[in-house]
């Protein structure tokens, strides 16, 4: 069904993406521009992170212009990646005040 998955820079997150897709069919599985409206923000973003390989997506069909689909569940892990990069930026910046003084 999925065929010339689409890597990211972190091939064994890939490869269990693509067997737990394969695995749950039912997982809902977006367009580029999809996911960018549910995230709001340009679909140039969403096609820049997943060439970065910051989200994991697969093509359908043949070629590298096949159509890109996204695990609807990326919202949710992007999601968690955004709030744990803050989480680490707090901390950083409270440990560079508290050496400061």
């Amino acid at each position: 069904m999925y065929t010339n998955y689409f890597t990211s820079t972190n091939i064994h997150h890939d490869v269990r993406l693509w067997l737990n897709i394969v695995e749950d069919e039912q997982e809902k599985v977006l367009t580029v521009k999809e996911f960018a409206a549910r995230v709001k923000v340009h679909p140039n973003t969403i096609r820049r992170a997943i060439k970065n390989g910051r989200i994991a997506a697969f093509r359908i069909g043949g070629g590298p212009r096949s159509a890109l689909r996204i695990p609807e569940s990326e919202i949710k892990r992007i999601a968690f990646l955004d709030l744990e990069e803050y989480i680490e930026k707090l901390i950083d910046k409270r440990n560079t005040v508290i050496h400061d003084h």
